[in-house]
C-alpha cells in the first residue's frame, strides 16, 4: 500500500509534503504552523519517526524548520534551532526526510501512520468556512443560481469565520488574565473571574464546551494550596538580587573573628611572655659575666667576653659613659623550655619547631619507618622495606622545607604523642591518620572533630582501595599513591600536594611557625 493511500488532509506530514513539493508558503503565526486556513500547534507530532527510538515522532515545528533551513550545513541549522527553541532533526535522519518532503522519493520506512498520535486541525471552524465559500464559488459557475444570493452566502460565512476567531482569541486572553492573578497571589474573591466569562456565556448560548470547562477543576481544587505556596516564595530577578542581603547582622560572621581574635590574643600573650623570659635570661647572664672595658680605647668587647653581634652584647661610647646591655630579643617565642633545653639552645633566634605525629603500627603506610623518605626524598617505600632495611627506629625525624613564598619551616615527626606536654600539644600541627577511632586514645581532645579543628590531618590510602567510611567522616586530606613501581615520579606530586596543604592550615591558623 503506498504512502498516497493512506493519508488525509488533515495529517500535518500530508500537508507539509504537498505543501513543500508545490513550494506554496507555510506560516508559523504564534503557536500555530499554518497550511492555508488549516493550523496545527506547532508541537503536534507527525507521523515521522526518528530512527533513534528513544526520540520518537517528530513534531509538525522541526521538520517545518529543517524545510525552511535545507540549504544551511548541519551545525548551523542546530545552533540555530537551539536558539528559536526548536528540536532538531538528527543528523542521521535528516538527508531522507528531506527526500521525502521535496518528492523525491514516494515514501519513507519512517513513515509510521498506524501508530502516529490522532491530531486534529485546530481552526476548523474557518477551514470549514473557507470550504463553504469554495463551494458557493464553485455554485456561482452555475448559470441557474442568483449570484446576489451567493454573494451573501459567501460573506456570512467569512463572517462566521471571524468571529469565531475573535471569540476565541477573547476566551485565551480571559484564561491567561484569570492563572495570571491567581500566581500573583489574589484575594479568595478573584476565583470568581473563573466562573464565566463574556466569551464563557458566548459559547454556552451556542451550547458548546469552554476551553478552560476541564482545566477549571483542578484550579479551583488547587487554588488555596498554590496561593500559600506562592505567597512563601521569594521572586529572583537577577544575579545581584540573588547577592542582595535582606539584613547587615552576621551572626556567624561575628563568631569566627570573634575566634581569631581570641587565638591571636593568646598567641601574643604566648610570645610576650617568651620574651620576657628571654630578655630576663640575657641579663642575668651579664651580670654574672660582666666583661672588662679597662685598656680597651675603642670600648669593644675583649674576645674573652661575648663575642659581637650576639645576644648579650655591650655597647659604649668614647665618652666613658657606662655601658648599657642591648639584647635582642627573638620576634617569635622559641622552642618549647620543659625538657628540650639542648635544643633551644641549638634553635636559631624566631625559630619554632612543629610537630607531626604518625601512627605506630607497621601497617601503616606512613610510618617513622619511611616518614623521612616521603617528605624529604619524595620517595615512597612501604614501612617493611624500610625496616628491613634500617632496622633501627628513629624516636624523633626533623624535616626542613622551605615553601613555595619563600617561607620556612621545621618540623619534627614522632609517634608518641601520649608523651607531649600541654604545651607541646600546641605544636602539633598535622596528624597522619590510619582509620582507626584507637589511634587517638588518650590523646586530650574531646573527639576527632575538635581535633581536626586544630591540626591538619591527613590519611593516604593507595589508588586501588576503596576510600576508609571512617576518615570520610573527618575533615582530613587524603593523599593517594600507586603500587606501581613505574609511577614512583607521582609520589613527588603528592608529597608537593601535602606541603601545600599545611602551609594553607599554618598560614590560617599558626602562622608562628613560619619563618622568612
Amino acid at each position: 500500500m503506498s504512502y498516497s493511500s493512506k493519508i488525509s488532509l488533515s495529517d500535518p506530514l500530508t500537508l507539509l509534503r504537498e505543501y513543500t513539493i508545490a513550494k506554496r508558503p507555510i506560516e508559523l503565526k504564534g503557536e500555530h504552523i499554518c497550511f492555508g486556513n488549516t493550523a496545527f500547534d506547532r508541537s503536534t507530532f507527525t507521523a515521522y519517526r526518528s530512527r533513534d527510538v528513544s526520540k520518537g515522532f517528530y513534531a509538525i515545528d522541526s521538520l517545518w524548520f529543517l524545510s525552511q533551513n535545507a540549504d544551511r550545513p548541519h551545525p548551523e541549522y542546530i545552533a540555530k534551532c537551539q536558539k528559536e527553541g526548536i528540536k532538531p532533526v538528527t543528523f542521521q535522519d535528516r538527508r531522507n526526510l528531506l527526500d521525502f518532503l521535496t518528492g523525491k522519493i514516494e515514501t519513507s520506512a519512517q513513515v509510521d501512520i498506524e501508530n502516529a498520535p490522532l491530531v486534529q486541525p485546530i481552526l476548523e471552524d474557518a477551514s470549514r468556512a473557507a470550504a463553504e465559500a469554495r463551494d458557493l464559488e464553485s455554485m456561482s459557475a452555475e448559470p441557474d443560481e442568483d449570484a446576489e444570493q451567493i454573494t451573501k452566502q459567501k460573506e456570512a460565512a467569512r463572517a462566521q469565520a471571524a468571529e469565531r476567531a475573535k471569540v476565541d482569541a477573547a476566551e485565551l486572553e480571559t484564561a491567561k488574565a484569570a492563572l495570571s492573578r491567581i500566581l500573583q497571589g489574589g484575594d479568595d474573591d478573584e476565583m470568581g473571574d473563573l466562573q464565566e466569562g463574556e466569551a464563557d456565556r458566548e459559547l454556552k448560548r451556542e451550547g458548546k464546551p469552554k476551553p478552560m470547562s476541564a482545566a477549571r477543576a483542578f484550579l479551583k481544587t488547587d487554588f488555596h494550596k498554590t496561593k500559600a505556596i506562592i505567597k512563601r516564595e521569594r521572586k529572583l530577578r537577577s544575579r545581584k538580587a540573588v547577592l542582595l542581603a535582606s539584613t547587615s547582622s552576621f551572626p556567624l560572621v561575628a563568631q569566627i573573628l570573634d575566634g581569631f581574635r581570641k587565638r591571636n590574643k593568646t598567641m601574643l600573650e604566648h610570645e610576650d611572655r617568651a620574651q620576657h623570659k628571654s630578655h630576663s635570661s640575657g641579663t642575668h647572664t651579664q651580670h654574672q659575666c660582666p666583661p672588662t672595658l679597662t685598656g680597651t680605647p675603642s670600648g669593644t668587647v675583649p674576645s674573652s667576653g661575648t663575642p659581637s653581634g650576639t645576644r648579650g652584647t655591650l655597647r659604649t661610647s668614647s665618652s666613658g659613659v657606662q655601658p648599657t646591655p642591648s639584647i635582642r630579643a627573638p620576634s617569635r617565642p622559641t622552642a618549647q623550655l620543659s625538657g628540650h633545653g639542648s635544643a633551644l639552645s641549638a634553635a636559631p633566634s624566631g625559630s619554632k619547631e612543629a610537630l607531626i605525629i604518625v601512627p605506630t603500627a607497621i601497617t601503616s603506610l606512613i610510618n617513622m619507618w619511611n616518614i623521612g623518605l616521603f617528605l624529604k626524598e619524595n620517595k615512597f617505600v612501604m614501612p617493611l622495606e624500610a625496616k628491613a632495611a634500617n632496622p633501627m627506629k628513629e624516636a624523633r625525624t626533623k624535616i626542613k622545607h622551605t615553601f613555595e613564598d619563600g617561607s620556612e619551616g621545621t618540623f619534627v615527626a614522632i609517634d608518641n604523642p601520649l608523651k607531649l606536654s600541654p604545651s607541646e600539644w600546641e605544636q602539633v600541627v598535622c596528624v597522619f591518620v590510619q582509620g582507626t577511632n584507637w589511634q587517638f586514645k588518650g590523646w586530650p581532645h574531646i573527639s576527632q572533630v575538635e581535633l581536626f579543628t586544630k591540626v591538619l590531618g591527613v590519611h593516604v590510602r593507595f589508588s586501588d582501595e576503596q576510600p576508609n567510611q571512617v576518615v570520610k567522616a573527618w575533615s582530613v586530606t587524603t593523599l593517594v599513591l600507586s603500587k606501581q613501581t613505574t609511577k614512583q615520579h607521582e609520589v613527588g606530586v603528592t608529597t608537593m600536594n601535602f606541603w601545600q596543604a599545611l602551609h594553607k592550615f599554618l598560614s590560617c591558623h599558626k602562622p608562628y611557625i613560619l619563618s622568612r
